[in-house]
């Protein structure tokens, strides 16, 4: 919205620029150019600016760059924003400062900054507000006017006028139009866009001043100059707040005026001229008050009437219109050409954790460190198709084991997404760890990311059995028949790290299709952390200039994220009326997913939270009884939750994917997706975050459900009920908690009987979840 309101105010700038010097110039003009063609000036100019697009060239002299922050005034008196006692000069206090020395007030810190964007967002809403407001009001006026006057007008009684309505509108070939009297009207007039019709205030007229009304009013409809005025008017209306928009269309409708009697009095003698011209002069002796803007009125302004008079009473013989067309179409585009307005970039951050990003690009980071078992492998056997696809390793080696998985940063174009794959998921790299499968603005499958891990000896060694140089850093993938060292074109580097582009190669013996083919990929290492990173994309996935600036965005970090140890005491303090509660959910392995074939094992793991006193689980006797427990879930394990031996409510848990920060801060909910796709369940009903880590975020919510997929409850005191109206469907509610904790990929959700516990005591429940890796 932002681009859109700056393209407005570059449109509303140059026309307004062009609309002011036709006014500077309107005297020469109204001498030398017929209204015919200054009509055709004001219907361009008014839709150039009801297309507000930026035609500015991107190196236009003239163009206009906000900053992209503006600093805040501090209000006068305010105290600088680092705060703290007014300082002294130096060898003391004010009180024994040498004589006519003055204190010096401290330096007041800068004050915050706002961004540029930000203020612009707020003033297109402003604008957005003028022109809906300036609209409507216009419109309505019109649109009430139009209505009484029609209501409240009949037809002429008098033959005399009848007949000479008819023969004005046969002569001027108008079909389709009516003639009403209404006295209240202010004046001759025409109006009604879709119903086009002539309001006259009496019938009572002379019959020369009755046909120069007639013919003036049949004119407009002929030439639809109705819809001439509503464009002027959207016009005016989208850019109100420009003074210079409003000029132009009083002249435009002076001109249309113009215009019209101009067609009216086509080669007609003086004497007809003149009775013409008293025919107005009686229409502003007889009417009072003012028309809406989407009428035509036959007596016109009194402001214009002069230059009215001085066309009808002397018309001669003017030329030059066509000139003065073309002069602002010229003027028009050259000034669209040259005039732009943008914002700033962002200044350049010092804070290397806050890289410059290009424009058209985002900043990703990824932590391999929860997927470090996965694998990229080549899989199936000559008889099978082959592909390359993720698997889950039982082990790794012990040197791997002793380095921890690392981060890496790096720039995707927007719209682009980065996913972990999943075990049996398709890949596009062959021999990379903790693999994460890149997807483009379509959700296609481009390319997979991927690290291994490399030590000393490999890249120092006597013997050539790794190879030299980069090779021996990429020996895992450079020595199978898969090769990474075609076009190897270095992009960026220092003492100790390298980024690379490069083509990758898939003889007919390796390549999962069974055909030789070759790949664009990325590669970079860093010898401090012997590590390297490997993206491979289709071919032809991403255009060269962008490969070359995701390689040298790729960056391996230091700070590697350590793995989550348990505090020594993990439970949570119980408030007064509740105590401290935990369970261990059991593991399960080879699960499948019912969405993509998926194999998940969930990993043992502990609850401890706050119950109000009186609640406790139903314990497990093994993984058995919770997985008899499932019933009707669609998520592993369905543990009760009794109060006085009576089921109240029950916990659930399931796996999820930890989602990359820009997917999870757009939507927090997407983790419990499990439970959220069933048709029959939801649980995102009044979704509140109560409490947030940065791994974890509890929330309570109403877990919801609904006929005819359920049957009804047994017992409907313990749900909140709700009329399904037209749907004709039935919803019920419990009381819902759900918690879910990153760096285990899991998360629990409850439910309680919606009279078994106040919503304060949902709420400190929810407050109270830790999840926890399971004891050894």
């Amino acid at each position: 919205m932002v681009e859109a309101f700056l393209a407005v105010l570059g449109v509303s700038a140059t026309v307004g620029l062009v609309a002011l010097a036709l006014a500077l110039l309107s005297r020469p003009l109204n001498r030398h150019a017929a209204a015919r063609w200054k009509y055709w000036v004001w219907l361009v100019l008014a839709v150039r600016l009801l297309l507000p697009f930026d035609l500015a060239l991107p190196a236009s002299p003239a163009r206009v760059e906000l900053p992209a922050a503006v600093q805040q005034p501090l209000a006068p008196g305010a105290a600088p924003a680092s705060g703290g006692a007014p300082a002294s000069a130096p060898g003391g206090t004010a009180e024994n400062l040498p004589a006519g020395q003055v204190p010096q007030a401290p330096a007041p810190a800068p004050a915050p900054a706002v961004s540029t964007r930000d203020v612009l967002a707020a003033l297109a809403l402003v604008w957005l507000a003028g022109a809906a407001l300036c609209g409507v009001w216009h419109l309505g006026s019109s649109l009430r006017f139009y209505r009484r006057a029609v209501r409240w007008a009949r037809p002429p009684s008098a033959p005399a006028p009848r007949q000479l309505w008819e023969l004005c509108r046969q002569d001027l070939g108008v079909r389709r139009a009516r003639l009403l009297v209404n006295p209240a009207v202010p004046c001759p007039m025409a109006a009604g866009l879709f119903q086009p019709t002539v309001l006259l205030p009496t019938e009572e007229m002379d019959p020369g001043d009755l046909s120069c009304v007639l013919r003036h009013e049949l004119t407009h409809l002929k030439r639809g100059d109705l819809w001439y005025r509503l464009v002027l008017l959207a016009a005016a209306c989208l850019h109100w707040f420009n003074p210079l928009v409003w000029l132009l269309l009083r002249q435009a409708w002076a001109d249309l005026e113009l215009r019209c009697d101009d067609e009216v009095l086509r080669a007609a003698p003086p004497e007809q001229r003149r009775a013409y011209s008293e025919a107005i002069l009686a229409c502003i002796r007889q009417g009072q008050g003012r028309a809406p803007v989407l009428t035509t009125y036959f007596r016109g302004g009194k402001g214009s009437l002069a230059r009215r008079f001085a066309n009808i009473l002397t018309p001669g013989k003017k030329r030059g219109g066509a000139l003065v067309l073309a002069a602002t179409l010229a003027a028009t585009a050259l000034l669209g050409a040259l005039v732009g307005c943008s914002v700033a970039a962002p200044a350049a951050s010092a804070d290397p954790a806050a890289p410059d990003v290009p424009q058209g690009y985002k900043q990703v980071f990824v932590d391999f460190a929860p997927y470090a078992k996965a694998r990229t492998e080549i899989q199936g056997g000559e008889a099978a198709p082959r592909s390359i696809r993720c698997q889950v390793l039982d082990g790794v080696e012990g040197w791997e084991e002793q380095k921890p998985a690392l981060r890496a940063s790096l720039q995707l174009p927007e719209g682009w997404q980065l996913r972990p794959a999943q075990a049996g998921e398709a890949c596009l790299a062959a021999g990379v760890n903790a693999p994460f499968n890149l997807y483009d603005q379509a959700g296609s499958l481009v390319g997979t990311l991927g690290y291994d891990t490399y030590f000393e000896g490999q890249i120092n060694g006597d013997d050539d059995f790794y190879g030299h140089g980069y090779k021996a850093r990429y020996y895992w993938i450079m020595s199978g028949n898969v090769s990474w060292d075609n076009a190897y074109t270095p992009v960026s580097q220092t003492e100790t790290t390298e980024n690379a582009v490069c083509r990758v190669s898939y003889p007919a013996d390796a390549s999962p299709t069974g055909l030789a083919f070759e790949n664009d990929g990325i590669l970079a290492w860093d010898d401090r952390l012997m590590r390297y990173a490997a993206l491979e994309l289709a071919a032809g996935a991403a255009a060269p200039e962008q490969l070359a600036a995701i390689a040298a965005s790729l960056t391996l970090l230091e700070d590697v994220l350590p793995a989550p140890t348990p505090a020594a005491d993990p439970a949570p303090v119980a408030p007064e009326g509740f105590a401290r509660r935990s369970i261990t959910m059991p593991a399960y392995g080879g699960w499948e997913t019912p969405y993509n074939g998926s194999i998940y094992n969930v990993a043992p793991f502990t609850v401890t939270l706050a119950l109000p006193e009186g609640f406790a689980f139903q314990v497990p006797a093994d993984a058995s009884e919770v997985e008899a427990a499932v019933e009707d879930s669609t998520l592993w394990g369905k543990v009760p939750i009794l109060q006085g031996g009576r089921q109240v409510g029950a916990l659930l848990y399931d796996v999820y994917e930890p989602l990359p920060p820009e997917e999870a801060t757009e939507n927090p909910r997407a983790v419990y997706s499990t439970i959220m796709v069933p048709n029959h369940m939801g649980w995102d009903f009044e979704y509140t975050e109560v409490s947030r880590t940065a791994t974890a975020s509890s929330a309570t919510c109403l877990a919801g459900f609904h006929s005819p997929v359920l049957p009804a409850p047994a017992d409907p005191a313990t749900y909140l009920w709700e009329d399904g109206g037209e749907q004709g469907w039935d919803m019920w509610y419990k009381k819902g908690v759900l918690s879910h904790e990153d760096t285990l990929g899991v998360y629990i959700a409850m439910y309680f009987d919606y009279n078994a516990v106040t919503d304060e005591q949902l709420t400190a429940i929810a407050q109270s979840i830790l999840l926890s890796p399971a004891a050894a």
